[in-house]
C-alpha cells in the first residue's frame, strides 16, 4: 500500500509540475505579447510625431492603431497578472504534494528497516542446533 501511494504521489508530483511549467510559459507569452504591443505602439507614436505623409492624410488610423495597440499591451498585462497567480497557486500545490510524497517515502523506510529490525532478531532468537 505504501509503496503505490509513493508511486501515486510520485506521478502526481511530476504532473504539477508539468502543470507550473505550462502557466510559467503561458505568463512568459503574456508578457512578450505585451512588450510588442507597447513597441508596435510607441513605434507609431514616432512615426506619427515624425509627419510621415500617411501619418499626415490619415491621422485617425494611426491613432486608432496607437490606441488599439496599448489596449492590447494592457490587456496582456492583465492575463499575465492572471497566470501569475496560477502560477503561484500550482508551485503551492506541487510543494505540497512533494512533502507528502517525502513523508510516504520517509515512512515506507521506516517500515522496512523496522521489518528488517524484526527478522534479524527473530533470527537471533531461533535456537542453533
Amino acid at each position: 500500500m505504501d509503496a503505490r501511494r509513493l508511486k501515486r504521489l510520485t506521478k502526481l508530483v511530476q504532473v504539477q509540475r508539468q502543470i507550473q511549467a505550462l502557466h510559467e510559459t503561458r505568463h512568459a507569452n503574456h508578457l512578450a505579447n505585451a512588450g510588442a504591443a507597447e513597441r508596435e505602439a510607441l513605434e507609431l507614436v514616432e512615426r506619427f510625431d515624425s509627419g510621415e505623409l500617411a501619418a499626415t492624410l490619415f491621422p485617425d488610423l494611426y491613432h486608432n492603431r496607437i490606441s488599439g495597440a496599448f489596449a492590447r499591451r494592457d490587456h496582456e498585462k492583465d492575463l499575465a497578472h492572471g497566470e501569475m497567480k496560477h502560477v503561484v497557486s500550482a508551485t503551492l500545490r506541487a510543494d505540497k504534494t512533494d512533502e507528502s510524497r517525502r513523508q510516504a517515502a520517509r515512512t515506507l523506510e521506516e517500515k522496512t528497516e523496522q521489518q528488517l529490525r524484526l527478522e534479524l532478531a527473530a533470527r537471533v532468537e531461533k535456537p542453533v542446533k
